[in-house]
């Protein structure tokens, strides 16, 4: 229930703090690319926090889960640019690079929790591989999007 709550929480203040940038001036992509790092270090390290706060290394697993999330956010949007480069320009390949993207992410993510010993892993991963699916498929939509305009 708590991971629900966060999850749709979380969605909700992901999207209000990006609309309000966006409203108050173009973000230029690379602005887009940095503030969503920041945002997933502080949201998804104090979530693995949180989630294992009866844990003896919950703060290990916190900073490396905010560490991961920043560098995986940075990363995604290289991937899916990448992968949308590379695959057929059609409106029924649009997931494809997020979902490709987001199997590549979580896996590794998931490795990173069973080498730390991470007490909680499916609370701890699961809303950072929904919010980064969601994130994927944003910034697709924004490289469409740059590609049609010029």
């Amino acid at each position: 229930m708590r991971s629900k709550l966060h999850l749709i929480l979380s969605r909700i203040l992901v999207n209000n703090i990006s609309k309000k940038l966006l409203q108050r001036k173009k973000m230029t992509f690379n602005t887009h690319k940095y503030f969503s790092a920041t945002l997933a270090f502080l949201v998804w390290g104090t979530w693995t926090y949180y989630i294992n706060i009866n844990s003896d290394n919950n703060l290990v697993s916190a900073a490396a889960q905010g560490i991961f999330s920043a560098t995986t956010t940075l990363l995604i949007v290289y991937l899916v640019e990448f992968f949308y480069k590379i695959l057929p320009q059609s409106n029924i390949y649009f997931v494809l690079p997020a979902v490709l993207t987001v199997i590549l992410a979580s896996t590794l993510l998931i490795f990173m929790h069973i080498y730390i010993n991470t007490y909680d892993i499916l609370n701890t991963v699961l809303p950072s591989i929904t919010i980064s699916f969601f994130f994927s498929l944003y910034t697709t939509y924004i490289i469409k999007k740059a590609q049609i305009s010029h």
